[in-house]
This record gives C-alpha cells, structure tokens and sequence, in this order.
C-alpha cells in the first residue's frame, strides 16, 4: 500500500513539475529528436496499439480513439506547414469520407 502511495505520488509531482520545467527551458527536459525520429516513433505507437486491439478486445474503442488520434495529429502537424495542402485536404476529406 505504501508502494502505491509513493509512485502515485511520484506521478502527480512529475505531472505538476513538468509543465513548468518546460516553461523554463531547464535542460533535463530537452529530448534530442529530429523530425523523422519522432514520426516513426508516433508511427510505431501507431503499430503497437493496432496490435494491442487484438489482445485486448474489451478495450478496443479506447484503442481505436487513442490512436486515430496519433495519426490525425501527425497529418494535422504535416499539414499546417503548408498551409494550401491543408485546405486542399479539408476540401476533399469529405468526397474521400463517401468514397
């Protein structure tokens, strides 16, 4: 019970701390990623979750959820640097959504 307590308490503090640490460019929060590192890393949460929905069938809607959500948030981010390819895709995503 005490474990529990203290990784609990351990989770809050780093949920708190976080936030601010980054606020402050203090430097044990950087993360040297390039661009490519970090897609293939969402891409591979992307994978893992997808196989996850068939080990776990009583949780596969909140799977789904979570990782729709990683890929709609890496088209969103490829998207809005070129802010024409956006609004072709908002233009045509519901004609692809019929087809």
């Amino acid at each position: 019970m005490v474990s529990l307590a203290v990784f609990g308490g351990f989770t809050a503090i780093t949920l708190i701390l976080t936030p601010i640490l980054l606020y402050f460019n203090i430097p044990i929060t950087d993360m040297e990623t390039s661009y490519w590192s970090q897609r293939y890393l969402f891409m591979f949460l992307y994978i893992v979750m997808n196989v996850l929905i068939n080990v776990f069938p009583l949780v596969n809607n909140f799977l789904f959820f979570i990782s729709d959500g990683i890929i709609l948030s890496q088209l969103t981010a490829l998207y809005m640097v070129n802010e024409f390819s956006m609004s072709a895709l908002l233009t045509a995503l519901p004609f692809l959504f019929v087809l």
